[in-house]
């Protein structure tokens, strides 16, 4: 028997693993990306993309209580089914893919979360079954999600569409965000949003999008403005007003460094709206001065 409302895991012990425990064995390749002491991040090849598997774990009590790997609730755990727990013969199972994407649909918002939470699980490093998602339909219902009220919903479908969209063997899933209304969410939502774990969520699918050549100038279109003004102007530590400051180096500018990189490559229209894009060329000679002036090369 299936129960879709359990609120700290959907299926057996360890089912969310590899969003998880396998990314914490990962953080020191993850940390290899990461400034050290100031000192930047390494270079990337042409094809550029957020890499899913050096992404660190979430830290906090709460992310850990929530995806704590135990066993599913039991009897006299789950207030509401332990009655059907006690059942002889009466055993819950793993949703299948298909349900997985109609419980993204459910108007109950802890299902909601959870859904996606463990179809980021599921498209773990398995292009098979990101192909499989997008056939079944599931990239629309995570998009609509996107414009979801809850925080924690916003991280989980972001977390989703990111494994969703990560590999250049994936496009088609890129191209399916995109036809779903992807990248107007995902900026609205980067707008909008406080939180700088969403905020990291969303430049990173923006960033795997945007490796894709069909979407580059969308990404140019739709999200540039935004990602200037709100992320690498002020990141730079470059000001209009000559007030200069430290550049911050985070994971959000990381990210969306990463995409104006992508996007530079879309040819003449790419390279232009660059240019045109008041502040930036300004923002990133000052970071890069800077840099070489504290031996920053990285």
């Amino acid at each position: 028997m299936l129960d879709p409302s359990r609120t700290n895991s959907i299926g057996r012990k360890g089912i969310l693993k590899t969003t998880n425990s396998l990314n914490r064995q990962n953080t020191s390749d993850y940390m290899r990306g990461q400034p050290q002491g100031g000192q930047g991040y390494p270079l990337r090849s042409g094809y550029d993309e957020l890499d899913t598997t050096l992404m660190p774990p979430r830290s906090g009590p709460a992310f850990q209580d929530q995806y704590r790997n135990t066993p599913s609730p039991g009897a006299g755990n789950h207030p509401g089914y332990s009655g059907l727990n006690s059942v002889p013969g009466v055993q819950w199972r793993d949703p299948d893919l298909g349900e997985v994407i109609e419980f993204l649909s459910n108007p109950n918002s802890v299902i909601k979360a959870n859904a996606c939470a463990y179809l980021q699980h599921l498209c773990y490093m398995d292009d098979p079954v990101k192909a499989k998602t997008r056939q079944l339909g599931g990239i629309p219902p995570l998009v609509a999600l996107l414009n979801h009220d809850i925080p924690e919903i916003h991280r989980n479908a972001c977390g989703a569409l990111r494994n969703l969209s990560f590999g250049r063997q994936n496009d088609e899933n890129k191209r399916a965000i995109k036809e779903a209304g992807g990248t107007n969410s995902l900026v609205r939502l980067l707008r909008k949003t406080g939180d700088n774990e969403v905020k990291e969520l969303v430049t990173g699918v923006l960033w795997n999008l945007s490796s894709c050549d069909d979407l580059k100038r969308t990404i140019i279109d739709e999200a540039l403005i935004v990602i200037v003004t709100s992320i690498i102007i002020p990141h730079s530590g470059w000001d209009r007003s000559g007030q200069l400051t430290d550049t911050h180096w985070t994971t959000v500018f990381r990210n969306s460094s990463g995409i104006l990189r992508n996007v530079s490559s879309a040819g003449d229209y790419g390279r232009k709206k660059l240019r045109e894009s008041e502040g930036l060329v300004d923002a990133l000679l000052y970071l890069v001065r800077n840099a070489i002036e504290r031996a920053n090369i990285d």
